[in-house]
């Protein structure tokens, strides 16, 4: 088993994984800005962690949103997320995050 760590610069890559392995993702959050990132968690995977880390003791300021994926099912998965503020309804994403993992 492995584990597979994606960021913002892996967008839209085709990564190829086992069952059993866990994918991490790594995105840039600012919480107190309203925009979070809002995950689609398809048939394949489970949510294994959700966590936030701040990068400065100032209090709102931004950090990285960390993201744990247990890869369950073999098949094409893709996994995509919209960086957006939940009141928003309607309105484009700021930014979008997505993978294609390829579960052999």
């Amino acid at each position: 088993m492995s584990e597979i760590v994606v960021t913002q610069s892996s967008s839209n890559q085709v990564l190829r994984c086992a069952v059993g392995d866990t994918v991490v993702v790594r995105l840039p959050e600012n919480p107190t800005t309203g925009y979070r990132w809002q995950f689609e968690v398809p048939t394949g995977l489970e949510l294994a962690g959700d966590d936030f880390n701040t990068s400065a003791s100032n209090p709102g300021a931004g950090g990285e949103r960390v993201m744990r994926f247990c890869v369950r099912a073999g098949a094409s998965i893709r996994l995509h997320a919209a960086l957006r503020r939940s009141w928003d309804t309607g309105v484009a994403p700021q930014a979008e995050f997505a993978v294609v993992l390829e579960v052999h």
